[in-house]
């Protein structure tokens, strides 16, 4: 994730963490292997959580459900944004419009893009 503990603005977030996705698909291919990535931009909760016998820094919310529901419909060799990541990657980024998916736990449609490298 992107933007802990410091953030470089929203739009800046989420050109690095698809700059990134691109560059890992890039190396996996080098390495004859698929991948499938999916990202999503938007508020979460950050922190330590667990307890004293385990305690992991992590990430919850809504938008991190979203990025895992753009990963698993993905496709290997490829990167599923959401509409905000798109919107705010569209002028650095080459994208395509892939449709709306239904997915578990979001009442409403997702609108997708698939990202060109």
């Amino acid at each position: 994730f992107f933007g802990d503990p410091e953030t470089l603005g929203e739009q800046e977030d989420a050109y690095k963490c698809v700059k990134m996705a691109i560059e890992m698909q890039e190396f996996v291919d080098q390495i004859d292997t698929q991948i499938r990535i999916g990202v999503a931009t938007g508020d979460c909760t950050v922190g330590n959580f667990g307890s004293e016998d385990r305690m992991d820094y992590t990430i919850i919310g809504p938008v991190v459900n979203q990025a895992a529901r753009l990963e698993a419909n993905s496709r290997p060799g490829k990167i599923l944004i959401s509409e905000m990541t798109y919107q705010l990657v569209k002028d650095k980024i080459v994208c395509n419009f892939n449709g709306n998916i239904n997915v578990k736990g979001f009442s409403q449609a997702i609108p997708t893009y698939w990202v060109t490298r």
